[in-house]
């Protein structure tokens, strides 16, 4: 690596070209994370870096985090899908790095700050992001301080909270909620890294969805076809087994809304 260190974090770098033979051009962890926030090209061949890239994905994302406002509802939770997209083609020490500097970003900590302030709708519609995060730092994926990890998680519990009290009317929105979670979970599969947590909150979620779903909509028709709409059904079975188990029956999400009585 540049610094010829030896330690298990070093990689190669993310060229966003390939041209010759790049195996030495490695870097570690440490160094790798100045090269970023620098925004600085491959330190041997100058060609340049994918992050170089994705920082403007980054900017998008923590600009649409901070300007959508409640009742933006498809926007805040297409963030999720943002996210998706990104962390499917990035490894996993970029991932972590980009998590980071999401959750410490001042507008965006001061824009979820005053969601949690406000028990803002927001939060619900935005949650499959704040669990993603989340789950990156309770599972030792991601390093923040320890209020930046308890903010996420209060966000993740605000945000299941508001769904339950003002689940926004319509079924749409129990399948929307789900997907965010599902997501959630397949981006952390995807990408090789752990699912304890996501899994975890997407069981919160998917409860809260039946619980949501039997007290408000069970006796209304087309009810679970409106859920559908907002929750692929590829997605639900993706996840069943990491969130439910696989045990016969045990998904309650596939059961209500994929195999009804």
């Amino acid at each position: 690596p540049i610094c010829y260190a030896r330690s298990s974090d070093v990689e190669p770098l993310p060229h966003k070209t390939a041209s010759g033979n790049l195996a030495a051009h490695r870097a570690c962890r440490k160094c790798r994370e100045e090269l970023v926030k620098r925004n600085a090209p491959c330190p041997w061949c100058r060609t340049e870096m994918v992050w170089q890239t994705v920082f403007g994905v980054l900017d998008g994302l923590k600009g649409a985090t901070r300007g959508y406002r409640d009742g933006q509802h498809d926007e805040l939770a297409n963030l999720m899908g943002m996210w998706q997209e990104y962390e499917m083609v990035r490894t996993k020490s970029d991932i972590s790095l980009f998590a980071k500097e999401m959750a410490t970003d001042p507008a965006v900590v001061a824009r979820l700050e005053g969601a949690l302030a406000a028990s803002s709708g927001w939060l619900r519609d935005s949650a499959g992001l704040w669990i993603r995060f989340y789950a990156l730092y309770a599972d030792g994926e991601t390093e923040l301080s320890e209020a930046d990890g308890d903010r996420l998680r209060r966000a993740v519990d605000a945000a299941i909270e508001s769904f339950e009290r003002d689940h926004g009317g319509h079924p749409d929105f129990v399948g929307a909620m789900y997907q965010q979670a599902a997501v959630a979970v397949l981006s952390a599969s995807f990408s090789g890294l752990s699912t304890r947590t996501a899994a975890a909150q997407a069981r919160r979620v998917g409860e809260s969805a039946i619980r949501v779903f039997r007290r408000h909509y069970a006796a209304q028709p087309r009810c679970v076809a409106h859920v559908r709409e907002r929750l692929t059904r590829d997605y639900a079975e993706a996840v069943s087994e990491i969130v439910w188990g696989s045990g016969p029956g045990a998904d309650p999400i596939i059961r209500t809304f994929f195999h009804p009585m």
